[in-house]
């Protein structure tokens, strides 16, 4: 004959209730081949002869009532508890946000004054020009076909450029064996230009056409970043100053109207003659 199955709030019932530590507990669980529902009433029974006072099921009963509420309020909390605890919890991470703005931005201070904050700079400025031979050299093959070479004779300027149109990188207010040397008063500018052939045959002034200002920063994270001047908005690490060089010289070209000869072929053009 198969046992009854009980639900839930029967095997709850006073009846059917034994407490004990949980060491036993664990034990009696564990060997229910021993402890069967028989051997289990007959010990639940001695124990109420012996001890008259926890035969006292009003009590008890009242107490598990308790019991039972505290733990269904717990899992249903009412929309007004839920409400404050919402409120509690978003009240607190808006304080640790907070306080982990005010301590970044301590550390920001001291970093744009100090020599780690120097390094780290000149390290981001290296790793933009690293970054713009790797993209030259691993896209040679589309950027020949407009034209795009990299110019990158001195130290602290890369050119990048076509036919017509250049962009160009240059470091602002570095000073080698400075004293004065920090980010703080470190400037990177980028500028686009249109070429403007000279009166010398395969040379050229540059024509402004966008410049933009960027001073080092430092995210929470550790990694430099370049923030414009003009525009707070905008915030680039190396990738993104990178990226906004080729963007800037690529815009440009694709303005060109099509067939469009260069100012080598006009140059030599103008003065076929003499």
């Amino acid at each position: 004959m198969m046992p009854l199955k009980l639900i839930k709030k029967e095997r709850n019932n006073y009846e059917n209730l034994i407490l004990m530590c949980p060491l036993h507990h664990t034990v009696i669980d564990s060997s229910e081949e021993i402890f069967t529902v028989e051997v289990l009433q007959q010990i639940k029974k001695k124990h109420e002869s012996k001890h008259p006072e926890s035969n006292e099921q009003g009590k008890l009963e009242i107490l598990i009532e308790k019991l039972h509420s505290i733990i269904e309020k717990d899992n249903t909390r009412s929309p007004d508890s839920s409400k404050l605890l919402k409120e509690q919890n978003t009240s607190l991470m808006k304080a640790q946000k907070l306080a982990a703005e005010r301590t970044h931005n301590e550390r920001r201070e001291k970093w744009l004054y100090s020599d780690d904050g120097l390094t780290d700079t000149i390290n981001s400025i290296n790793e933009i020009y690293s970054l713009i031979s790797q993209q030259i050299s691993g896209n040679s093959e589309t950027f020949s076909t407009l034209g795009i070479e990299l110019n990158a004779k001195e130290k602290f300027l890369r050119n990048i450029y076509n036919y017509d149109y250049g962009c160009q990188l240059e470091v602002e207010d570095f000073r080698e064996n400075s004293y004065d040397n920090r980010p703080a008063n470190i400037k990177l500018k980028i500028w686009l230009f249109k070429k403007k052939p000279s009166h010398q045959y395969g040379l050229f002034y540059p024509e402004p056409i966008t410049r933009l200002y960027f001073k080092p920063d430092l995210l929470p994270d550790g990694q430099v970043s370049w923030k414009e001047t003009e525009r707070t908005s905008m915030n680039l690490t190396a990738e993104g100053i990178c990226e906004k060089m080729f963007d800037l010289l690529i815009s440009e070209i694709s303005k060109k109207k099509p067939q469009r000869s260069s100012w080598k072929d006009d140059y030599i053009r103008e003065n076929e003659d003499y």
